[in-house]
């Protein structure tokens, strides 16, 4: 690995960028870059029910306590009913990003990393976008805590469902999905879960500190088209620090880590979105595992 870093280190100029927005897979990448896109896809509709998710059931279930009655009790089951059915796909969509990581991970590590970044220029842009997808989907679930108020009802009161109406759930999938969702960042811990099943899994380090060097350096140049691909890229960034820190035995933030988390908050601190920029920040803070170890130099520590 210190052969390909010096190459930055001896040249902060090293013209390396990813292309976000036109990259086009070769037919070798063709049908795992088709695969992601089906994926990227579907994260739309999730991602989209996850931002709007916002108060829930909330009044539904706060009317069916405070007035018990059968309309008020079919009410709260109405909108119960599609909440959890979502919460049941965002999860099922994880087990299929658990099947997609790794294959992704084995596709654009296949050399050392920076000839993979310049040869798959189209598979590093499709791990953007599920890097932003994961933080974005966290990021919301962590700021919809009705969520979890929600399916605590629905669990508790399930032999209670009003006649003519149907479970979207068995109980062993009830179970699991609350397991699910009390975690903190869930799709980022099906993310790292699964890159560990990568078949070059020692390669993916590695490959995650080359992206994160990248996006740096395309952050300082300032070389973005839209304001989107520049939070793409830090997203992008951030993300693979967090990923990075699970999957290293020393993490992301020890004096000899090839990771400069100095150049990570100022490059985050460049995001056109301020409250992107603490997002941002607050997800190298509270999702890296390393990060307060005691061998975290303690400058590196006071910039989080």
């Amino acid at each position: 690995m210190g052969q390909w870093l010096s190459m930055f280190r001896g040249d902060p100029d090293h013209d390396i960028a990813i292309d976000f927005e036109r990259a086009e897979p070769t037919e070798a990448s063709r049908q795992i870059y088709d695969d992601c896109d089906a994926f990227l896809t579907k994260s739309v509709e999730i991602l989209d029910s996850m931002k709007n998710y916002k108060t829930g059931c909330a009044e539904q279930i706060r009317k069916a306590f405070a007035e018990p009655g059968e309309a008020n009790d079919r009410a709260a089951w109405e909108a119960l009913i599609p909440k959890v059915t979502m919460m049941k796909k965002a999860q099922e969509h994880s087990v299929q990003l658990g099947l997609l990581f790794p294959r992704l991970l084995s596709s654009v590590c296949s050399t050392e990393p920076i000839q993979s970044l310049q040869g798959q220029q189209a598979l590093a842009k499709q791990l953007a976008k599920i890097f932003d997808f994961v933080l974005q989907f966290d990021e919301h679930k962590m700021l919809s805590p009705q969520l979890q108020n929600d399916f605590a009802f629905y669990r508790r009161n399930s032999n209670k469902l009003p006649s003519g109406m149907r479970l979207p759930l068995l109980d062993e999938e009830a179970a699991g999905l609350s397991l699910y969702f009390a975690t903190p960042t869930p799709m980022m811990q099906a993310l790292t879960n699964s890159a560990k099943s990568a078949s070059n899994v020692s390669l993916v380090p590695p490959l995650l500190s080359a992206v994160i060097i990248v996006c740096q350096s395309m952050v300082s140049k300032n070389i973005f088209a839209t304001p989107q691909t520049h939070v793409l890229c830090l997203r992008c960034m951030v993300a693979s620090v967090v990923l990075y820190d699970h999957l290293d035995e020393k993490g992301a933030f020890h004096k000899k880590s090839p990771i400069n988390a100095k150049k990570c908050v100022i490059a985050i601190k460049t995001c056109p979105e301020e409250s992107t920029t603490t997002t941002l920040i607050n997800t190298v803070r509270f999702s890296t595992k390393h990060l307060n170890d005691s061998d975290t130099p303690q400058a590196t520590k006071d910039l989080f």
